[in-house]
C-alpha cells in the first residue's frame, strides 16, 4: 500500500495537476484591438519617441486611423530605431516614413 501512495505521489509530481496556478488555458482568446482616439495615440508616439530619440524636435508626426505619418529631419542612425519605436506602441496600425535622413547632426537643425 505504502509503494502505491509513492508511485502515486511520484507520478503527480511528474504529471502535474491539471490547473496549476499562473499557467494559461488552451481555450482561444478573441482579442479585439481597441481603437485608440487618434490625438491619444499621437501623444503616446510623441511620448515613446522622445525617449529614445536624441534629436526628435524637428519631427512631426500626424495620426488618422491609426496609421501614422512622420515627416522632419533626422540622423541616418536613429531613423531605424524611430520607426521601431512607433510600430510598437499599441494601436499603430501602420508608419508612412517621409523622414529626411542625414548623416551629421548640423543638417537637421
Amino acid at each position: 500500500m505504502v509503494l502505491g501512495v509513492g508511485i502515486g505521489a511520484a507520478l503527480m509530481y511528474l504529471i502535474g495537476t491539471p490547473r496549476k496556478r499562473g499557467t494559461m488555458t488552451k481555450r482561444p482568446v478573441n482579442f479585439k484591438p481597441t481603437k485608440i482616439d487618434d490625438d491619444l495615440l499621437e501623444k503616446r508616439v510623441r511620448d515613446e519617441f522622445h525617449r529614445k530619440i536624441r534629436h526628435a524636435t524637428g519631427i512631426d508626426i500626424q495620426v488618422h486611423e491609426g496609421v501614422v505619418t512622420v515627416r522632419g529631419p533626422i540622423l541616418v542612425d536613429e531613423v531605424d530605431t524611430l520607426i521601431s519605436c512607433i510600430q510598437s506602441v499599441p494601436g499603430v496600425q501602420r508608419v508612412e516614413d517621409h523622414l529626411q535622413a542625414h548623416q551629421t547632426q548640423p543638417s537637421i537643425q
